[in-house]
Formats: structure tokens, C-alpha cells, sequence
């Protein structure tokens, strides 16, 4: 991920998400290797988003809540997905209404677009 790499648990990542647990199980080249590469993930994103699997939290900056959505969408970790839509909903306001907008329709989270429609 970004140039760096992160040791972790098959079982845990896994049990977090179920990209992780297709491309362990599904006949994938990752199935059989000991790596999955992300290039288009920052580090510091998929960090966040690997403490949060271990440890059921993660400390992230406010700017980066946007990122980690996408992350925890596009990895499929629902939990973290619902509680980072959840803060980013909590802090719209008129100066990222429109990004949070846009965010919301491009992975189809209805409640933060209508929080973002009311400001």
C-alpha cells in the first residue's frame, strides 16, 4: 500500500471485510500469496483502516474522514464505513456540503447526501 508494507492476519482481515475474504477465497492470485496490493490506497489511510480491524478503533484526522470512507467502501468493512459517514455527516457544513454531497452519491449513502442537501 502506497510503497509500505503491513503485516496482518488473514483471519482478521477476513472477519473485517468481505473484499478481503473473497480475495482470500475465491480462487484470486491473493488466495495463494501472502500479499494483497493496493497502490491507489495511501498508507496512512489503510493504517487507519487495519487498527480499526484489530483494535475496533482508529484515530484519524478530520480530513482524512473522506478517504477512509472510500476505503472502508471500497474494502467492503461496513462497520467503519457506517461510523465514518456518521462523523462526516456530523461535520458538514457549508464549506464541504458539496464534497460530502458528492461523496454520498458516488457510494450510494443516502443519508449523508440528504445531510448535505440541508445545509
Amino acid at each position: 500500500v502506497d510503497g509500505r508494507r503491513f503485516e496482518a492476519h488473514r483471519l482478521v482481515l477476513s472477519a473485517s471485510s468481505a473484499y478481503m475474504k473473497s480475495a482470500f477465497s475465491n480462487g484470486l492470485a491473493e488466495a495463494t500469496s501472502a500479499r494483497i496490493d493496493l497502490p491507489d490506497m495511501r498508507a496512512a489511510t489503510f493504517e487507519a483502516l487495519l487498527i480499526w480491524m484489530y483494535d475496533g478503533s482508529a484515530t484519524i484526522a478530520e480530513a482524512s474522514l473522506p478517504e477512509l470512507l472510500e476505503a472502508a467502501t471500497r474494502l467492503q468493512v461496513p462497520l467503519l464505513a457506517a461510523e465514518a459517514e456518521r462523523l462526516i455527516r456530523e461535520r458538514i457544513g457549508p464549506s464541504n456540503a458539496l464534497a460530502a454531497w458528492v461523496l454520498g452519491d458516488m457510494h450510494t449513502l443516502p443519508a449523508l447526501v440528504a445531510a448535505a442537501k440541508k445545509v
